[in-house]
């Protein structure tokens, strides 16, 4: 097992957080001795039955020094689980019960679609199949009025369908039930009658919110994933509590902040984009430390690149996403992913080019130089035959890469291409470089943002290789670099803190007429989130609460969300204050504002939270002075780069391009021409001479 300890060990009674992130190919473990200020990172190959792997992950950081289980004050855990029990197709056996006439609502969905020109792009199928789609005789109005009763017997006929096909949960989504919650309510009461053992997902309870066709799939993608990850959570917090962890298990959530087991299973969809989360919050406290307040976070793991903007140390927070083409209702931080990650598998498409991804060889059987049975050419077999890795040196679990096996993948190829291994290996590298560099214009140029106004923070375990080569072509500032950038996301967990995001729809006109019921209902909101995130967390007096609000102009079909107030009840000042924002957001995304034109309020929205006192990572020096050197090829040509460890930089050292700096966890490539400063706390900057 390769551990990396950055600190002295420590006797006697000591208060230790831990951190384990689930990624792709590896579990990333951190441990902090908070008593001692002492870190340890591990890395921990994934196997088939990820539960295992995590276990095995916990067991790794109770071997850490001398912690023993009641020494763990603090237990947080970034999760994929979610998301590939959708991507994998994976999840319970749905039935979905809606109002007669809306039976089809997922399969018509919206007229929008990925290439506007291109009519025979599939549509994802739906998580519920048409016969276990079924309609009930019922209705509700717009403004919450009972327009026909429910016939029970409709719901008595479902349950019946439902037996025979052995569901395994029931989603439940009636008409306009985000405005009056009294029909669905009466369906789950009767179907928990006749189905007792039957998982049942209300949409009022995961999503009050209008959008008919949105907040369905919210539900039923609730109802898919909720058994499985109740699941997964129950016995992997069983399994800590056999090893002697009392403190609860936190889950990071899509909104950046943590929940208790118990909370995210109650709503299953806060941890569908758990991964990339943790990461950006500890990019957002990376870039404070070297006075940066304007980054963009870029997350290369094994199958994905994650990009995300920070602006004035502040994320952006979005409330619709899509998991495998499944829209979900919900606060999570802006992510732009795509399949861009160590394991992306490169391919020919039908004219001849060369692509890369989005298909991944994970970590079973993972890339071809893993030895574990891979065969396809990935980009991190692309990278050993380039010399940006090196063979000589183990990654996690000392796993050695064989170069041949890498050879043979990219080879083949190659004859294929009619051209080199090495030749087709810089054009992986091309190729994967180009689809991260789009990835970071739409999180910035098309946001309105100018990426020379920024600088990059890299991090997984393979963002600082192509950090100098984005700085680069993007004009960038410079690029920051993590000092445990591979394990960046577990150590993000550490710094995160209890969140609870509510929302519920309310249209009305922004007139001061209105501002009474609105503010009305935010003061609910805000007690409710409040009390939540109270009851998780057991604290009182360090719960803050804030209130949001969605807004438009009359007529459009997309609204902005803009900060509110800190206030349990918001004043009239607080809501002429949200329209202004309103007005200059609207100008700064699209180029006009319309002060003229009548507003309405769309969705009110509430955030509690509970903030966790962040601990910077402090990395030692004590490696290794022997630098060495190997060949590297940087685009067409081959240099000779200096080698260096990480861990024998010492704070001030500069290493000037071509350089590689190897570590346990990922490895820095600094190109001709710049040059890298390792900075206090093993953070290094990248930045032309």
């Amino acid at each position: 097992m390769k551990l990396t300890d950055t600190g002295q060990r420590t006797a006697s009674r000591e208060s230790i957080e831990v951190g384990f992130d689930v990624g792709g190919t590896f579990v990333d473990v951190v441990v902090h001795n908070v008593t001692a200020n002492v870190w340890r990172t591990a890395k921990v190959l994934v196997e088939r039955d990820v539960e295992t792997s995590v276990l095995r992950a916990m067991d790794v950081a109770l071997e850490l020094g001398s912690m023993r289980p009641e020494h763990i004050t603090f237990l947080a855990h970034g999760t994929t689980v979610a998301t590939n029990i959708v991507i994998e197709r994976k999840g319970a056996r749905v039935g979905l019960i809606t109002t007669r006439g809306f039976r089809d609502v997922l399969e018509i969905g919206r007229q929008n679609r990925p290439s506007i020109f291109d009519s025979r792009i599939p549509r994802p199928e739906p998580l519920v199949p048409r016969n276990l789609r079924q309609e009930v005789d019922e209705r509700v109005g717009p403004t919450g009025e009972i327009v026909r009763p429910i016939n029970r017997d409709d719901v008595c006929e479902a349950a019946k369908i439902f037996r025979r096909s052995e569901i395994e949960a029931v989603a439940i989504s009636l008409l306009h039930a985000w405005v009056n919650p009294t029909h669905e309510q009466e369906v789950a009461d009767q179907l928990a009658r006749l189905l007792p053992s039957t998982h049942i997902v209300l949409g009022t309870a995961v999503v009050p919110e209008f959008g008919e066709y949105e907040r369905t799939s919210t539900t039923v993608v609730s109802a898919y994933v909720g058994p499985r990850l109740a699941r997964y959570l129950r016995r992997v917090s069983a399994a800590l509590r056999e090893r002697g962890i009392t403190v609860p298990l936190l889950v990071m959530q899509s909104n950046g902040g943590l929940g208790t087991t118990d909370e995210v299973m109650r709503r299953p969809t806060v941890a569908q984009f758990s991964g990339p989360a943790a990461g950006v919050i500890g990019t957002a406290a990376v870039a404070l430390s070297v006075n940066e307040r304007n980054v963009v976070a870029l997350d290369v793991g094994g199958t994905s690149t994650d990009v995300a903007l920070i602006t004035d140390g502040q994320w952006r927070v979005r409330h619709e996403r899509a998991v495998a083409g499944q829209p979900v209702l919900g606060a999570s931080i802006a992510v732009e992913s795509i399949g861009a990650g160590g394991g992306s598998i490169a391919w020919i498409d039908g004219g001849g080019l060369l692509k890369v991804g989005p298909e991944s060889a994970g970590a079973l059987p993972g890339p071809a130089c893993y030895g574990r049975g891979g065969t396809g050419p990935t980009v991190t077999d692309a990278h050993l035959l380039l010399g940006y890795i090196s063979a000589e040196r183990p990654l996690a679990q000392s796993l050695a890469l064989r170069r041949d096996l890498a050879d043979a993948a990219i080879a083949e190829l190659a004859s294929r291409l009619a051209t080199s291994p090495e030749s087709t290996a810089a054009g992986i590298i091309d190729v994967t470089v180009a689809n991260i560099v789009r990835a970071v214009r739409r999180v910035t140029v098309e946001a309105g943002h100018d990426p020379r106004e920024f600088a990059l923070v890299a991090y997984g375990g393979g963002g600082p290789l192509y950090a100098n080569q984005l700085i680069a072509e993007l004009g960038m500032r410079r690029a920051i670099i993590p000092a445990r950038a591979g394990v960046e996301c577990a150590i993000g967990l550490l710094s995160a803190g209890l969140r609870l995001d509510l929302a519920r729809t309310h249209v009305a006109a922004m007139t001061p007429s209105n501002y009474g019921g609105l503010s009305e209902l935010l003061e609910s909101l805000w007690e409710e989130a409040r009390e939540r995130v109270i009851a998780q967390a057991r604290v009182g007096s360090d719960v803050t609460a804030a209130l949001e609000l969605d807004l438009r102009y009359r007529g459009q079909n997309h609204q902005l969300t803009v900060p509110l107030c800190e206030s349990r009840r918001p004043s009239e000042a607080d809501f002429d204050a949200a329209i202004e924002r309103f007005h200059a957001m609207h100008k700064r995304l699209y180029g006009v504002e319309a002060r003229g034109e009548p507003m309405q309020s769309v969705t009110a929205r509430a955030v509690a939270r509970v903030l966790k006192e962040h601990h910077a990572f402090d990395s030692s020096a004590g490696g290794s002075r022997d630098h060495g050197s190997r060949r590297w090829r940087i685009g067409s040509g081959w240099v000779i780069a200096k080698v260096a460890e990480r861990d024998s930089l010492t704070t001030g050292e500069v290493l000037i391009g071509p350089a590689l700096i190897d570590s346990d966890d990922c490895t820095i490539a600094i190109l001709p021409g710049y040059e890298g400063m390792m900075l206090e706390g093993g953070v290094m900057v990248i930045a032309a001479r």
